[in-house]
């Protein structure tokens, strides 16, 4: 056994993504929403997903629902606007735009929210901004700049907007966007709505191809100036096709569009939808987050996380579950293919935070993948999971019959009870900060649902499914363990997890077996050297390519 204490810095625990839900409330929204509103079923799943913390505001709200403490406390706000547009205060609409443009707040308009104030207000700026990057400074002092009608939707021959043209003597001139389309149609036909750009955080666990059974129609051109990225795409069986998912850079903020809705349709009741709206709040709330410098945050270590990771590869599903392969480039692959079985692969992970480390194992070689099993927290269900995309890979992918499992934080109970079930299949287990007693993380309460148990059936079998009770299988296997964590971890507490896993190997005589690596001082947080361990990168390499010979 290998100890290393290194002395750091203490950090602060990760934050949740501060979600505010904004509805303009129409009494017709309760026909689709089994007598409630829409916001409010929004954020009632939102507030169900790890990571959120939710508010649900409207337009009878004090000052709107967007006072200076509503927006204090939101990271992102979600927006439903139909026949109440107008409204809106002006200084309270412009509080949302300033906010956005400064990168601390992120907006998600939906549906007619494409002429909400702040979308509006939004597009104009970066009207603004993208003619000022095109002209020399005295140009743009001098441009002449115009609003089409507001609230009038275009003709379906009228020029595009925004438009930036030049006049017989020379002068620019800008006509801002009308945020709306020539064509709409409320008959509730299906859409067909593709997925364009797969490996973007907010597609994350959706298929490539989906419908949505009753929706609103609009038709292109839309009226606004040209995306950073176009996510998703809409089509309808009459031949109407629009630009449904679009992100926006404003400022040092982003806007994200998406389209699909009409109140008294219950598209945000469906699986997808919803999905979308979590994927893209939390990437746009742990995107403020990543980009907020040191010096801007007051604090040394960052303290949230810092948004999905993307890398080379596929996405797929694996009995309608989501799962992910990052695949190293075709000159370093092998047959059979060494790889990592990653959890938990949840809508925010694997994040931005272990870049260096998945680049460092498709350097080598080695390719990634993981399944969404949900919270299982290691139940059975999960296990099956597992098989299913362990079967994918091995059987139909060439890939090594034996992976190296990789859980970070409660993906260690996913790894460690599929491992317990399967240590012929395992050539090794790194975890950073993991869970192997799920008694101290989530508790037996939160726990027990995923197991279909009450809490007190749970309590009595714990030594049946908890990992931690269970874990000499896999000493006396000779699994090896690397390990980080930190002393001072209060969520995942190193006595009960990475140290109780220690000391069973010890007692079943293969301690040599495993390498513990304790950081002094840290916590459960995104402190660098969890994310940059050169030793437990290399034992993951080493391990997954043994497997093959």
């Amino acid at each position: 056994m290998a100890l290393f204490v290194a002395v750091l810095a203490n950090a602060v625990e990760p934050s949740p993504v501060r979600v505010l839900v904004w509805d303009e409330q129409q009494p017709e929204q309760k026909r689709a929403y089994d007598g409630n509103f829409l916001g409010d079923t929004i954020a009632a799943h939102l507030s169900k997903q790890p990571g959120f913390m939710v508010g649900s505001v409207n337009l009878g709200s004090p000052d709107q629902g967007i006072s200076n403490a509503d927006l204090d406390n939101a990271d992102v706000i979600v927006w439903w606007g139909h026949q109440r547009q107008r409204e809106l205060k002006p200084d309270r609409v412009q509080e949302v735009v300033e906010r956005v443009k400064s990168g601390r707040l992120s907006l998600i308009a939906l549906h007619s929210a494409h002429w909400s104030q702040p979308f509006v207000r939004l597009m104009e700026e970066r009207t603004l901004a993208d003619a000022q990057a095109k002209l020399s400074p005295a140009e743009f002092k001098n441009l002449k700049v115009t609003s089409p009608s507001p609230y009038v939707a275009p003709k379906r021959n009228d020029p595009l907007t925004p438009s930036l043209t030049r006049d017989e003597n020379g002068i620019w001139l800008l006509k801002l966007p009308g945020c709306c389309f020539p064509a709409y149609r409320p008959d509730g036909a299906p859409s067909h709505v593709t997925t364009v750009l797969p490996n973007h955080p907010i597609a994350q666990g959706l298929p490539a191809s989906w419908d949505i059974p009753q929706t609103e129609m609009y038709d292109e051109p839309f009226h606004v100036p040209p995306p950073d990225e176009v996510i998703f795409e809409e089509r309808w069986d009459k031949g109407e096709r629009f630009r449904s998912g679009c992100v926006w850079r404003i400022g040092k903020g982003r806007v994200f569009y998406f389209r699909p809705g009409h109140e008294i349709y219950p598209v945000y009741k469906q699986g997808e939808t919803l999905r979308v709206i979590e994927n893209a709040g939390r990437w746009l709330g742990t995107s403020l987050s990543a980009a907020t410098t040191p010096a801007q945050s007051g604090n040394k270590t960052k303290n949230s996380s810092p948004g999905r990771l993307v890398l080379p590869g596929e996405n797929l599903t694996i009995e309608g579950h989501a799962a992910f392969i990052f695949l190293p480039h075709e000159s370093k692959r092998a047959n059979p293919q060494p790889w990592i079985f990653y959890a938990p692969t949840l809508p925010p992970y694997p994040d931005e935070a272990e870049r260096w480390m998945h680049e460092q194992f498709l350097a080598a070689g080695v390719a990634v993948a993981g399944i969404d099993v949900g919270e299982a927290y290691g139940s059975p269900a999960s296990q099956k999971l597992f098989d299913a995309l362990y079967r994918e890979l091995t059987e139909k992918r060439q890939f090594a019959v034996k992976p190296c499992l990789f859980g970070r934080s409660r993906g260690g109970l996913w790894v460690s009870s599929w491992a317990i079930s399967n240590p012929k299949r395992v050539a090794g287990i790194i975890g950073i900060y993991p869970v192997f007693d799920f008694k101290t993380y989530p508790g037996i309460k939160t726990a027990a649902p995923a197991y279909q148990l009450t809490p007190s059936q749970l309590e009595e079998r714990t030594e049946e499914f908890n990992p931690i009770a269970r874990i000499e299988i896999l000493a006396k296997a000779g699994v090896p363990v690397a390990i980080i964590h930190g002393d001072d971890d209060k969520v995942v507490p190193l006595k009960d997890n990475s140290a109780e896993l220690l000391r069973r190997y010890r007692n079943a005589g293969t301690e040599s077996l495993v390498n513990l690596i304790v950081l002094k001082g840290q916590g459960h947080n995104f402190y660098p050297e969890f994310f940059h361990s050169q030793e437990l990168v290399d034992f993951a390499i080493l391990k997954a390519k043994a497997a093959i010979h």
